[in-house]
């Protein structure tokens, strides 16, 4: 694109841009405003324009000139970057193409200062960039932060270092890359680095923000005791809210009063109903400063979090909560489009469709669950794969395909699921959500297992269960493993595979007493000594037996004791029988 071809409604644009900001200055609301004046022309044809209007700026200009053309395009990037109306997106990107085009021009050797705040800010873009890959956008925000902190460091530029620190904090808290674990530490280390300089009485508005980061990192903690992090995010936006008050900073205290309200949705000190009121007081506080008109995407964050604490709200009637929350999450994707916010579409897709399930599971109507499935399919080819988004998709899919097994008793729904499950596994970037997500693909394919061979299809039984024991394995769930072998042994039993059966018993048996699980062993020990006594080793039938009875005596479940104890007194009788004859 030569300079004759660049869009004239761009270049008409960034001109007038530039006289508004040669009468303002850095006014940032009168700079929003003249935005919000010009929200069409905020677009694609503008991105692509960009970077040549301000080669065509910047050529073969004087020192002063050149560096007025840089203020203003810094100015634009820093506005439209914050700027809450239009695609959020491409707002971001117009942003990044503006940091990327002034570094061009300020080379670190010439201009350390300049290229250090441009460095910043371009990190800043990065890291809550939309379009690209999520984990690889992060990775650039950290190395910008970081080579912004070569120059800014806090021998010579405290104050600066301090932001930088407590930016790059906020990298590493949502870095995908790396040990989350570790990541949240380095996270937390940087924002205590940053409040030894912002001090609250000298800096009260600085102070208060990395209060509120630092409240962000506890509530994500992994180290330590899970209750005493949410405790101390707790105390960290309170503290954020003494200064950040609604009359001084509406903005600020909406955004604290939308993590608090997370923070105490995750409390696990207290009464859990009377922390489910304070989030959802604190989500409904932060909606008098958060409109769908002046703030689309805070506000639609908002109703999504607001669509989970209906969910599982225990006070009021359980239907109208769950009405509620189909009502908050269906308010939010009138912002959410598959185009401007692909990931967070499919996120909130999922979780209205999961809240649509459920309300129709308790008020016992059906919905049309094919339609669901659909809407879940499309949702998931939006989601960047590799995404938390992505795997909650298909996470809730596995779910809806359990469900429908459940009405229908349609046993491909649960090979389905299964498949689901294991496609969220492989998809979520958290290694601890990858094992939960293949532990419930093993539930479905065991499910499918158990209710084959109980239709009398024993070969095809065995073969989904032996998948299921394949796939605890790779979940490292020691007590699934322990049901699957089980059931593998009570097939093999109506097979009339013996050995097989007892190998499978005694397999599951030790798994069951390794995990410390009463019910299974003496599950297990009544198989066993049935099959026993079945292959006349009587006494051990017995010792088997009585250990079942024993342990199902402790558990109190005379349900199960008295059909072990009918084996077990015919088991006797036959081991009398034997010794008169012998």
């Amino acid at each position: 694109m030569g300079p004759a071809e660049i869009p004239p409604q761009a270049l008409a644009f960034m001109t007038a841009f530039r006289a508004r900001w040669e009468a303002i200055g850095e006014d940032t609301a009168q700079l929003n405003e003249f935005l919000k004046d010009h929200l069409d022309d905020l677009n694609k044809e503008l991105l692509t324009a960009l970077p040549l209007i301000f080669r065509i700026w910047t050529t073969a200009k004087s020192l002063h000139q050149l560096n007025q053309v840089v203020a203003v395009f810094g100015d634009f990037g820093n506005t439209v970057w914050k700027f809450p109306l239009g695609d959020r997106a491409l707002n971001l990107e117009l942003s990044i193409s503006t940091y990327k085009a002034i570094l061009q021009i300020y080379p670190r050797a010439v201009f350390p200062q300049d290229w250090a705040i441009t460095q910043n800010n371009l990190a800043s873009s990065y890291l809550y960039r939309i379009r690209g890959d999520r984990a690889e956008n992060i990775e650039r925000a950290i190395s910008s932060y970081k080579a912004a902190l070569e120059i800014k460091n806090k021998d010579d530029f405290p104050g600066d270092w301090a932001q930088i620190q407590n930016n790059l904090g906020s990298a590493y808290l949502y870095r995908i890359a790396g040990t989350r674990a570790e990541n949240i530490e380095q996270a937390i280390s940087a924002y205590e680095a940053t409040l030894k300089i912002k001090k609250r009485k000298s800096f009260p508005e600085e102070w208060a923000q990395i209060q509120n980061n630092l409240g962000n990192a506890y509530v994500d903690r992994i180290q330590g005791k899970r209750a005493d992090n949410i405790e101390q995010a707790i105390l960290s936006y309170e503290a954020a809210l003494e200064i950040r008050v609604r009359e001084i900073f509406p903005m600020q205290w909406a955004m604290t009063q939308v993590n608090l309200g997370t923070a105490y949705d995750s409390r696990l000190y207290g009464v859990q109903e009377e922390n489910q009121e304070k989030a959802l007081l604190a989500y409904e506080s932060a909606l008098q400063v958060y409109s769908q008109e002046a703030f689309p995407w805070e506000w639609a964050n908002l109703q999504n979090n607001l669509g989970a604490a209906y969910k599982t709200r225990i006070r009021g009637r359980r239907e109208e909560n769950i009405s509620r929350a189909v009502i908050a999450y269906e308010a939010a994707l009138q912002v959410y489009s598959p185009e401007s916010f692909p990931e967070q579409w499919a996120n909130t897709q999922g979780n209205l469709i999961s809240a649509l399930l459920e309300r129709s599971e308790f008020t016992g109507k059906i919905i049309d669950l094919d339609k669901a499935i659909s809407d879940l399919g499309i949702a998931g080819k939006i989601a960047s794969q590799g995404t938390e988004s992505y795997a909650n998709v298909y996470y809730t899919l596995g779910a809806i395909f359990e469900y429908r097994y459940r009405l229908h008793q349609d046993s491909s729904a649960l090979l389905q699921a299964s498949a689901a499950y294991k496609e969220a596994a492989t998809a979520t970037p958290w290694a601890d959500r990858k094992l939960t997500y293949r532990a419930k693909a093993g539930d479905s394919l065991y499910q499918l297992g158990v209710a084959l061979t109980q239709d009398g299809q024993w070969y095809e039984g065995l073969a989904q269960l032996e998948a299921s024991l394949d796939t605890y394995r790779q979940a490292e769930n020691r007590l699934g493993r322990a049901d699957a072998l089980q059931q593998i042994a009570r097939t093999h039993y109506l097979m009339g595979n013996f050995d097989k059966a007892r190998m499978y018993f005694r397999d599951a048996l030790r798994l069951y007493q390794a995990e410390a699980n009463p019910p299974g062993e003496a599950a297990c020990r009544a198989g066993l000594g049935r099959l026993l006594l079945r292959l006349n080793f009587v006494d051990d039938a017995i010792a088997e037996l009585n250990q079942a009875c024993d342990q199902y005596r402790t558990l109190g479940d005379d349900t199960h004791l008295a059909n072990v104890q009918d084996t077990y007194e015919l088991a006797q009788k036959l081991a009398q029988k034997l010794a008169q004859e012998t």
